[in-house]
């Protein structure tokens, strides 16, 4: 039976991990609308898109919400050293 994170062996970002590496992967489900990380604060994790899309947005200082990227099922945001 194939383990449910089967998909990111198709990730280019994640490709040159071996199978225990890949097993060391935790899915974070989300719901619509749920922030996952802000900008400026220190992130702790890469997160990897494995299907829906994510909003990354940034607030002006008018208080206006402005899309500055949508990221697809395969890419990828976050800690990344």
């Amino acid at each position: 039976m194939p383990s449910p994170l089967e998909w990111i062996r198709h990730v280019e970002y994640l490709a040159h991990l071996d199978d225990t590496q890949r097993d060391t992967i935790e899915p974070m489900p989300v719901v619509a609308g749920q922030t996952i990380c802000v900008a400026n604060e220190v992130a702790d994790a890469a997160y990897v898109i494995a299907s829906g899309a994510v909003q990354i947005i940034i607030h002006r200082i008018d208080g206006a919400e402005v899309v500055t990227a949508r990221l697809e099922p395969g890419q990828y945001f976050g800690e990344q050293a």
